[in-house]
């Protein structure tokens, strides 16, 4: 009788131990995956961080596409106006030979000779 309840005790320390051994490895698993949570959170404010820097960048990029798109609009504008100059510029060449070539005709009375 003895020897079975020895025996029993036995099966029982060993059951136990056996649950403790499970035990710790539920805790070092469990643990781990709390680490893995933790590194995926970390990870996940990185991800954050890089999508505000990248939409701040953008926004930077709309605002200087703009600008350019002002400059190119001003630039057409003053191409508009020295072109408009030209052609005035050419109506005044024009006029100006006609009363160069009128002034010469009367000149060409008063020749001495």
């Amino acid at each position: 009788m003895i020897g079975a309840i020895q025996t029993g005790a036995r099966d029982a320390v060993a059951s136990m131990q056996l649950g403790v051994s499970r035990v710790t490895a539920g805790v070092a698993l469990a643990t781990q995956a709390g680490e893995s949570i933790a590194e995926i959170g970390g990870n996940a404010c990185q991800v954050v961080d890089s999508v505000a820097h990248i939409s701040s960048a953008l926004s930077e990029q709309s605002v200087a596409s703009a600008e350019i798109a002002q400059n190119v609009e001003r630039v057409a504008r003053m191409a508009e106006e020295n072109c408009a100059a030209v052609a005035g510029n050419a109506g005044t060449a024009a006029q100006l030979e006609r009363l160069s070539q009128g002034l010469e005709a009367e000149l060409s009375h008063f020749k001495l000779g």
